[in-house]
């Protein structure tokens, strides 16, 4: 009788530490938090992009700012949040779309790679952020106008 109750017991804990540690992993095979930190554009120009990411308690929020011969001007306030079990990216862009925020949820995902989309805004349509080492990231923007696909790549580096 005792030795079949601490049977059970044991059991019972076994499988509230499996219940736990499934719940406690990720859905999600893209880890936002690997963009948290401050990412520059890798380019010698007088123009460049930066973006700053930091987490939050429902993902992460972020600015991007425009660089111009030294001064930085934000332009956009952006975030990366889970809505009904799907990553989103959210863009507020300054001075466009009335102020109002564009949505665009996640459309693929890998380890190291993540795809937004809406396809019914103008441009962008796509945002993929694109994981190239620990301190290295590509972001390519693009869209599909009059069937002429737009698309720009910034390469990024952790600051």
């Amino acid at each position: 009788m005792k030795s079949t109750l601490f049977y059970l017991i044991r059991l019972t804990s076994l499988l509230l530490v499996i219940v736990f540690l499934c719940k406690c992993q990720s859905k999600h095979k893209f880890d936002i938090h690997k963009l948290e930190g401050t990412w520059v554009e890798d380019t010698q120009k007088d123009y460049s992009f930066t973006e700053i990411w930091k987490e939050e308690s429902n993902g992460l929020s972020g600015q991007g700012l425009e660089i111009n011969q030294g001064n930085s001007k934000v332009t956009e306030n952006l975030q990366i949040i889970e809505e009904k079990d799907q990553l989103v990216y959210k863009a507020t862009v300054i001075e466009q779309n009335g102020g109002s925020t564009v949505s665009f949820p996640a459309i693929s995902e890998s380890e190291n790679e993540i795809t937004f989309e809406n396809l019914q805004h103008d441009f962008p349509q796509n945002i993929q952020y694109k994981i190239l080492s620990e301190d290295q990231l590509q972001i390519t923007v693009s869209a599909k106008a009059e069937g002429q696909k737009q698309e720009f790549v910034l390469n990024m580096k952790r600051k």
